[in-house]
């Protein structure tokens, strides 16, 4: 499922951007993209989860049972970035093994510069138990509203057969004839 958002500062209306979200109920991956303007927030990842992918939501984490011991932690910058890391003991018999994986990193500014891919019930989990890391108090300043999707309608698609069509025209003109392209 993949939807487009737009935001904008109520108290400033300079910031905005433009960005997309797609949640595959199959896998339970997550990805978020800037695709305009300016970054979004990681404060907007719980508000646009639980109002607009409430029900793919409810799908990936009904039922789901992790097979491994896991614990969360964040790592905080001096500049005030964060990193959130999920670790797991992964059983070689008859040892354990630790095993670590960065979810998330979150800019001193509080946003997803680098976007967002990662496997939503590790998102969840660090929501629960580093809630600083998603919820800063600046989601409640930023209208968020989806919009359509941009479509390139219109737009030649690239292909080596198109160009070689494209340079076969341009070299049977003579004399400097604009050629008649379609």
């Amino acid at each position: 499922m993949e939807k487009v958002f737009r935001f904008k500062s109520i108290n400033h209306p300079k910031e905005w951007g433009v960005f997309g979200v797609s949640i595959c109920p199959v896998s339970g991956q997550i990805k978020i993209v800037q695709l305009k303007g300016m970054a979004p927030y990681a404060g907007f990842v719980p508000r646009i989860l639980s109002e607009f992918f409430a029900e793919v939501v409810e799908s990936i984490v009904d039922g789901f049972d992790r097979k491994n011991p896991f614990r969360t932690h964040v790592w905080k910058g001096m500049s005030g970035c964060y990193d959130a890391y999920i670790e797991w003991a992964e059983r070689v018999d008859p040892f354990y093994v630790r095993k670590e994986k960065l979810v998330v990193h979150v800019s001193m500014y509080g946003k997803l510069n680098e976007g967002l891919q990662a496997f939503l019930p590790d998102v969840l989990e660090i929501m629960e138990s580093h809630p600083e890391v998603f919820w800063d108090g600046l989601e409640d300043d930023f209208e968020i509203e989806e919009i359509e999707p941009f479509e390139p309608e219109g737009f030649r698609f690239p292909s080596s057969q198109a160009h070689r069509k494209a340079w076969e025209k341009i070299k049977k003109q003579k004399g400097g004839e604009a050629p008649a392209f379609s």
